[in-house]
């Protein structure tokens, strides 16, 4: 059966986000044929959080990887600092 997990943690500096699945994972699924592989979301996102960390001695960190073998699946991780200033 699929799974969708998601956590939050606080700690005294950050906010941990952890978001995590248990399907086929981004290597598996980038091999299937009706898979698009333009990630513009994702190069997006990446852009804009690199723009908001130049702006800021504590960085936000993005992470998505594929959950280890035996298991399969992809997690998503962010860390979000308290003191954070979205603005630019």
């Amino acid at each position: 059966s699929k799974h969708l997990y998601l956590g939050l943690q606080e700690t005294p500096d950050h906010l941990l986000i952890t978001i995590e699945d248990n399907g086929i994972g981004r290597k598996a699924a980038a091999t299937m044929t009706n898979h698009r592989n333009n990630g513009v979301g994702t190069k997006n996102l990446l852009a804009i959080i690199d723009l908001l960390n130049q702006h800021n001695t504590a960085q936000l960190h993005f992470n998505i990887a594929d959950v280890p073998a035996p298991d399969t699946g992809t997690k998503v991780s962010i860390s979000i600092p308290k003191q954070y200033n979205y603005a630019l």
